[in-house]
């Protein structure tokens, strides 16, 4: 994967090593600030990882996606973590054996949205009472997989693509990666009328809809960049998981 960025990453033994340290103290320091500094240090050490050009093996892809979790639970809002998180979770299928998987279902479509949010759920409809609702109201409806909503920071047409997958997480194709620019968090939504939609959540009638099957479905929005041409990617696929671990309201700028 590429970088834009002019700071050139750690190299990999000093990014892992660094890892080790600000794990630690990250662990026992109760002084917030210092947390947050500890933990954009800790998002830079774990980016390191995902943007090296030395092959990782599991254990080193492990340490890396553990490093973003934890400095993104300690409040790190750095412009590469998803997509660094996301880069390691496809590398980390790959170097296992279990990067080949087959697109069940795709549906292209341009949604229009009014309200700067999309949404993912298996709802034919969503009560505008919850989505527009405060974090206290929205993150819990999302973790129990009513819906997945995504703060866009704008109104207007989105060229989006709606997959769903058997990979056992929501990652993009190989040659997609070249064009990641942003990722979010990965969410979890409730299918039971074996159609997943993803679209404005004031309008969801008009949403992009797959085939998916009834139950617990990963789902994981992508943006994707080239010189002529930008679209989001909704990535889903079949879980044993019943509920998400998000904490926030994910967002993709």
């Amino acid at each position: 994967m590429k970088s834009r960025r002019k700071v050139p990453w750690l190299p990999l033994d000093h990014a892992t090593k660094e890892i080790a340290k600000l794990t630690a103290d990250i662990a026992v320091d109760k002084d917030p600030r210092k947390r947050a500094k500890l933990a954009r240090r800790l998002a830079f050490a774990g980016s390191s990882l995902a943007f090296s050009k030395a092959p990782l093996d599991l254990a080193t892809i492990d340490i890396g996606i553990v490093a973003l979790q934890a400095s993104r639970r300690n409040g790190a809002i750095a412009e590469d973590l998803n997509r660094s998180i996301a880069w390691l979770t496809k590398l980390r299928l790959d170097v296992s054996g279990c990067g080949s998987f087959e697109v069940l279902a795709e549906k292209k479509k341009i949604i229009v949205a009014e309200a700067a949010c999309l949404a993912a759920t298996g709802k034919t409809e969503l009560d505008a009472d919850v989505w527009t609702g405060s974090p206290d109201i929205v993150v819990p409806a999302m973790n129990r997989g009513d819906f997945f909503l995504i703060a866009t920071g704008f109104d207007g047409r989105y060229p989006v693509t709606l997959r769903m997958t058997n990979a056992p997480d929501p990652v993009l194709n190989a040659a997609e990666y070249k064009h990641l620019e942003c990722s979010t968090d990965i969410g979890v939504v409730v299918i039971e009328s074996s159609v997943l939609r993803f679209g404005a959540p004031e309008s969801m009638g008009e949403a992009a809809c797959v085939l998916a099957p009834n139950g617990y479905v990963k789902v994981q929005l992508h943006y994707l960049s080239t010189p002529s041409s930008e679209r989001f990617v909704l990535v889903g696929c079949s879980t044993d998981e019943t509920s998400g671990r998000l904490q926030h309201i994910p967002e993709i700028r």
